[in-house]
């Protein structure tokens, strides 16, 4: 029985996709605008990521070198 749909995956048996692929419709396409708006604010969101990791880590690392200090006299 041949799937009336057509995806990317010609050659692979519909029931081996994902349902995503599966139900995806290839000419559903969403705008350039939109898709380019999502990448910089998912861009944006893991450098603050990244910043908040590095900062909260200097801040664990002098509280910790900073109590060694104490404890060294």
């Amino acid at each position: 029985m041949q799937n009336s749909k057509t995806t990317p995956f010609h050659n692979v048996q519909e029931s081996l996709l994902p349902i995503s692929v599966r139900n995806a419709d290839v000419a559903e396409q969403k705008p350039p605008a939109e898709l380019a708006a999502k990448f910089v604010v998912c861009f944006i969101g893991l450098q603050v990521s990244y910043l908040t990791w590095g900062y909260m880590q200097e801040v664990s690392l002098s509280i910790i070198e900073g109590s060694a200090l104490v404890c060294d006299d």
